[in-house]
Parts: structure tokens; sequence; C-alpha cells
């Protein structure tokens, strides 16, 4: 996806009501500080692995068939350029990345803010 599209990626997220469902987990390079406080959300940083998203870069993004396919109002994605299907279940990626990382723990890393006063 171009840094473009990642951006309006982020801000249908943005929009993304309270309670709604749909929001993604991402990953620990992207930070994101989303401000609740404007009408429709608003993407007040957003960066990749520490540096501002280039509109004009590509970038991968790994993501599922569902929400490939503009799942839960993801309709950027279809804008996606030469998708790659792995054909790999998500049950299985996620028990090979714990065998092979041995630890897993949840982390408040600060990926994400959400400003709502």
């Amino acid at each position: 996806m171009t840094g473009a599209q990642i951006i309006e990626l982020f801000d249908f997220i943005a929009s993304i009501p309270q309670g709604n469902g749909g929001f993604p987990q991402f990953s620990k390079d992207v930070r994101v500080i989303i401000d609740k406080t404007k009408d429709e959300g608003a993407i007040e940083e957003l960066t990749i692995g520490g540096s501002s998203v280039d509109p004009d870069r590509v970038y991968r993004v790994c993501t599922n068939d569902y929400i490939l396919g503009g799942g839960d109002g993801y309709e950027v994605m279809k804008k996606a350029s030469d998708p790659f299907n792995t054909s790999l279940l998500l049950s299985y990626v996620v028990m090979e990345y714990i065998r092979t990382q041995q630890l897993v723990q949840p982390v408040i890393d600060g990926r994400l803010m959400v400003i709502t006063k």
C-alpha cells in the first residue's frame, strides 16, 4: 500500500466509534495518536519505524482476507496493489510465533494513544 493509502486507512480507524468493533491490531513499529475529541476522530501523529508515513512510499501490510476484501468497513484495503496470499491460517501463524518466540506476554508499549478529553 502507498503511504497515502496508509494515512487513509488510519483516518478510517480514527473514525470507528468506540465499542463498535473492527479496531485493528497493528505492528509494534507503528505509533499513532488518535484525537477522538474531533467530530470524526483525527490522526494527530502516525509513524512507522520511527519515521512519519511518506505518502509516496510503498509499505508492506499484512492482514487477513476479510479485511483485505473491505470487511468491517475497511474499503481502503481494496485499493492495495499486488496483494499476496500466503494461504496460511492465522491460527497457524500465531502458534508459530509463540513457538519461535517462546515467551509471549502483554506489554503496554505506547503504540496507540487515544485522546478522549
